[in-house]
Formats: structure tokens, C-alpha cells, sequence
């Protein structure tokens, strides 16, 4: 018996695809050069191209400008609160040395060994 072979609609075998894409291998940026452009009123980064909205981008730096603010007034008043604390520790220190020399010579008093006092 010889065996027929019944295609059916469909089934017979796909054509290669006709349309690639091609894709800009991922590159991050930091946008550290940004580029204003007055005539079209837009900002650009020069490095990459990415074209920001200017509000945004203005209201992004306002905010990081303002978190530095912050963050420079705290530390300013950690360093001062630092600074008042060394002073109030060297005056302490003062006063415990002159404290000591004070009882040092109450308990010991200088003793004349042959006319040296010791």
C-alpha cells in the first residue's frame, strides 16, 4: 500500500520573518550635561539626548537642592553641638587638673631637704 501524503491548509512551513528590530544596547547616563535650548524652550541632555520636561526637571534639582540645604544645616549643628561639647570637656578638665594639684599639695606638703624644697 503506498502512503499519501495530505497536506492541510496551514500546515505548510512558516517563511522567515521579514522584519527585525534592532535595539540600542542599554547605556546608562547620569545626564551630567544637560544643554538648554531658549529657541524650543526645552532641556536636553548632551550626553545621551534624552529630552526632559523643563518644569520637572526644574522642580527635580529645586527638591535635591533643597534636601542638601537640609542636610548641611544638620550636619552644621552636629558640628556645633561637637565643638561645645570639646570646650565644656577641656573646661572640666581644667578645673579636675587644678582640682588634683590643689589636693595633691593638701595631703603632701613640700618637704625642705636641705634647704631644696621638693
Amino acid at each position: 500500500m503506498s502512503e499519501k501524503i495530505i497536506n492541510f491548509p496551514g500546515s505548510e512551513p512558516i517563511p522567515e520573518n521579514p522584519i527585525t528590530v534592532e535595539r540600542e544596547g542599554f547605556k546608562y547616563c547620569a545626564h551630567d550635561r544637560i544643554t538648554l535650548d531658549e529657541h524650543a524652550r526645552s532641556v536636553r541632555c548632551t550626553d545621551c539626548g534624552k529630552v526632559f520636561d523643563p518644569f520637572n526637571y526644574l522642580l527635580s534639582n529645586a527638591l535635591s537642592i533643597q534636601r542638601a540645604w537640609l542636610s548641611h544645616k544638620e550636619v552644621m549643628r552636629k558640628a556645633s553641638e561637637k565643638t561645645e561639647s570639646v570646650e565644656a570637656l577641656a573646661k572640666e578638665e581644667k578645673r579636675l587638673k587644678a582640682r588634683v594639684k590643689a589636693l595633691k599639695e593638701k595631703v603632701e606638703p613640700s618637704i625642705d631637704i636641705k634647704g631644696k624644697w621638693l
